[in-house]
């Protein structure tokens, strides 16, 4: 299987849309909006947007990204204040959004931010990780690798609570022989999917907003 290696503008295709570098910001914006649309009666839609976007400022994400993650958030917003978003499309946002890789690709993707950055891996092997992690994100999105196979490689940075739920373990709790593990099996599964060697680039806000858009079946105004 080969996936083309570079992906740049917001209409760039399928890739594009699904290959978030966060898809935890995808959950952020969707939630908000459901948030948003469900409660105009009880919830100041400023507020609202407001918070969604302090939670995005606080994720581990590129610091140029931000602000425009943050513009497509008061698009949203102002698209609820103006009936323009109904409960039915916010309803289809969040179904979508259940239904596609971007939860899968938030795992993947913040690990590289969460556990290597700050690792004991020299340079070589953090880039070797990340190539790796994002040949992973690719198969999420060609549907070649599951959500149950991505739980299966997390297994060494998740621990197990006093009732029983999983948890993912603190930086601090993490070894780097557990990271080497993480990244040797997501390479045999990549390999073994055939997942195409080449990393795919994609632009965070850009892939963000079309995606939205595809789920609404139009352009966002603004």
């Amino acid at each position: 299987m080969s996936i083309q290696s570079s992906v740049t503008h917001r209409r760039g295709g399928a890739l594009a849309g699904c290959l978030i570098a966060a898809g935890v910001v995808a959950v952020l914006v969707i939630i908000g909006v459901v948030l948003l649309v469900m409660n105009l009666k009880t919830l100041a839609v400023d507020g609202a947007a407001g918070f969604t976007k302090a939670a995005v400022s606080a994720m581990p994400l590129p610091e140029q990204e931000k602000p425009e993650i943050n513009a497509i958030i008061d698009r949203l917003a102002t698209s609820v204040k103006d009936g323009d978003i109904t409960i039915e499309e916010a309803t289809r946002l969040l179904q979508g959004l259940e239904n596609s890789p971007f939860l899968a690709m938030g795992g993947v993707s913040v690990f590289e931010a969460t556990y290597l950055s700050d690792s004991g891996l020299s340079d070589e092997e953090k880039a070797e990780a990340s190539l790796t992690l994002n040949r992973v994100a690719q198969g999420v999105v060609a549907k070649t690798i599951t959500t149950s196979d991505i739980d299966g490689l997390l297994g060494p940075v998740r621990r197990t609570t006093p009732d029983g739920s999983t948890e993912f373990k603190p930086p601090s709790e993490v070894s780097d022989d557990d990271l080497r593990q993480v990244v040797a099996d997501a390479k045999a599964l990549a390999d073994d999917r055939d997942v195409s060697m080449e990393r795919v680039e994609v632009d965070l806000s850009d892939s963000l907003e079309q995606a939205i858009e595809e789920m609404l079946g139009r352009e966002l105004p603004g």
